[in-house]
């Protein structure tokens, strides 16, 4: 519930932003776009291998507004809803006398606040560079990981076999964002962005990753499409 709480007086203070709609240099709009999701784990111990995630992808969209503080400076804010994957992985080892498959995977809802400052480069040209800090607050988290060994006896043996949800996640995301953008009209636009956490994901602690994870990361890279309604 208190995820739940904090994303929706996230959107509410962004949506309050359209009582301000008229004022001059304020656009209000939204935006949609994907994510490339990549989680990376640090291993606790030397020689000690942890999982290795592909990239997952996530889709979502929300209110949008951007304000022209002076000249070929602005400021852009969100409240975008994702589902996305946080990404997966597999490893399997074979041996003459048994088999190991170690599978991991993550998913999970987030809302995303990214406030940014966007400077054009060339006033004649609709092309800017943005920069700032990214928010996010993650709800409906699934984590699974398993580590089996089957030997050629046919016995198996579970190493590890974890299902776990938001207690594991952290509450919230802190992120510096960069980017990129080009305003096509002057009411749609289309931005590139990189997030990289600065914070840990995960409280792994009282799991069997935690013995041998220190540090869980995710970095983002999205791209966007932005329609401006004025």
């Amino acid at each position: 519930m208190k995820r739940f709480f904090v994303a929706g007086c996230l959107a509410v203070i962004l949506a309050g932003g359209g009582d301000s709609a008229n004022a001059q240099g304020l656009q209000i709009g939204v935006r949609a776009g994907m994510t490339m999701n990549n989680i990376s784990m640090a291993s606790a111990m030397m020689f000690i291998p942890v999982p290795d995630f592909d990239m997952g992808l996530g889709f979502g969209g929300g209110p949008a507004l951007k304000y022209a503080i002076a000249g070929q400076l602005s400021v852009s804010a969100e409240a975008s809803f994702y589902y996305r994957s946080l990404g997966s992985s597999e490893e399997v080892y074979d041996d003459e006398d048994f088999r190991q498959i170690t599978s991991a995977s993550a998913d999970e809802m987030a809302v995303s606040v990214p406030v940014m400052l966007q400077l054009t480069l060339v006033p004649s040209v609709p092309l800017y560079v943005a920069a700032g800090i990214q928010l996010e607050v993650p709800f409906s988290t699934k984590w699974k990981y398993k580590d089996e060994v089957t030997y050629s006896d046919g016995e198996v043996n579970v190493i590890a076999d974890f299902d776990g949800g938001a207690d594991e996640r952290s509450s919230a995301d802190f992120g510096i964002a960069f980017g990129a953008g080009y305003m096509i009209l002057p009411s749609l636009g289309v931005d590139f962005r990189y997030v990289i956490n600065v914070n840990d994901i995960a409280d792994l602690g009282s799991t069997t990753l935690g013995s041998f994870v220190k540090k869980t990361s995710l970095s983002i890279v999205g791209f966007g499409v932005t329609y401006y309604f004025n």
